[in-house]
């Protein structure tokens, strides 16, 4: 079973979206991918939280082969966090073109808190940290404070 809170979902769909690009565009069949086809299967039908997340995460769910086989393909090449860090994605909100995304971040010697990534919408490559808390609170009361204290709004 694949640990999802040591799973960076982030770097993970990143990834996904390489390998899919890479097979979307490849002429015929890549070498591998009936295997991949095969362990995404495995994947989708034994990992049922990872798959929860990474469609919530995703905003679409895995319909073909060549995303089973991408997903597949990605989960091989993303690394656990680092020094027994953990997270857990908590929701995704949109405002006036804006993308906030929060996530709670615990273990590896850090404070149970939470951390807060902007990116314009629909330009999800450009995600940066805006902002994190010290210790856990209401992922709404966060989510607020992060929407009034965004540069040039005047309000939430």
């Amino acid at each position: 079973m694949i640990n999802c809170e040591e799973l960076d979902i982030a770097v993970l769909l990143e990834k996904f979206q390489e390998k899919y690009s890479y097979l979307y565009e490849y002429k015929g069949r890549p070498e591998g991918y009936d295997a991949a086809v095969k362990e995404g299967d495995r994947i989708l039908v034994e990992e049922g939280d990872l798959i929860h997340l990474f469609t919530i995460y995703r905003g679409d769910l895995i319909t073909s082969d060549r995303e089973t086989a991408a997903l597949a393909m990605a989960l091989r090449e993303v690394p656990k966090l680092p020094d027994g860090r953990r997270q857990e994605y908590v929701g995704r909100w949109d405002s006036n073109g804006t993308v906030f995304e929060i996530f709670r971040m615990w273990g590896g010697g850090q404070k149970d808190h939470l951390e807060c990534f902007i990116y314009p919408e629909g330009k999800r490559s450009l995600r940066t940290l805006y902002a994190q808390t010290t210790e856990f609170i209401c992922h709404m009361d966060f989510l607020l404070y992060c929407m009034y204290n965004l540069e040039g709004r005047a309000s939430a």
